[in-house]
């Protein structure tokens, strides 16, 4: 007779209640740069997870979010997250990256990381497994929602660093194909902006054009700031 198989969270629920009756989890996630983008989307993530682990049966500590994506994400709260499961991080100088050690003091304040995807939850793939091997030490797995997989089971390490890699190589490309537009614009003097400044508009050929009333004004403004700017 083959064995039982189970699902990412029968696992999950198979190998940590033996010890915690109750899965104590956090969410990390990632939220735009705009202010009032972040504030809703962190907003929103968070009711989520909240009706996510109450449908799961954990009990949510923290929902931890981070600005921006991709590599140029800040990692506070990931940071922040970390060293709550009891995992140091150390910068190593001159570079983003850092080395992560099992603290010898604290230990976690949770048992399970529930995360989107992969590729927000590491910047490489070195990165990625190393985290998921200390915090597998420490007793803390991870849950990558869009993959249905978990960290509780080594046998997915394989699997899960190809995801690594993949997000790796995406985010390269990506990089990639944002500097060679930037480059491009530079050289042809295109210039691009949300909203151009006072005096400018775009004509019926989508050139920067000068409005002529508008501009008068710009430099009255200017001459004035020099006169007022020699007051005391």
């Amino acid at each position: 007779m083959s064995p039982t198989k189970h699902t990412p969270r029968e696992r999950i629920r198979n190998d940590m209640t033996a010890e915690n009756q109750v899965i104590r989890a956090v969410a990390y996630t990632r939220v735009s740069t705009k202010r009032e983008q972040q504030d809703k989307s962190y907003n929103n993530q968070k009711r989520y997870y909240e009706f996510f682990c109450k449908q799961e049966g954990y009990k949510l500590i923290e929902t931890y979010g981070d600005k921006g994506s991709g590599t140029n994400a800040s990692r506070k709260e990931f940071l922040n997250m970390l060293y709550d499961a009891g995992i140091d991080a150390n910068q190593i100088k001159g570079t983003k990256d850092y080395d992560y050690y099992i603290s010898e003091i604290r230990k976690p304040l949770f048992d399970l990381i529930i995360c989107k995807d992969p590729s927000r939850f590491a910047r490489n793939a070195s990165e990625g497994m190393t985290l998921v091997k200390r915090l597998r030490k420490v007793g803390v797995h991870i849950y990558f929602e869009s993959r249905d997989k978990s960290t509780a089971d080594a046998d997915n390490d394989d699997q899960i660093n190809q995801w690594f890699l993949n997000g790796e190589s995406e985010s390269r490309a990506t990089s990639r194909r944002i500097k060679t537009t930037l480059r491009y614009n530079r050289e042809e003097e295109i210039y691009t902006t949300g909203a151009l400044p006072y005096a400018l508009y775009r004509d019926e050929n989508g050139d920067i054009a000068v409005d002529d009333e508008q501009a008068k004004v710009v430099v009255e403004v200017f001459e004035l700031s020099k006169t007022l700017g020699q007051r005391r």
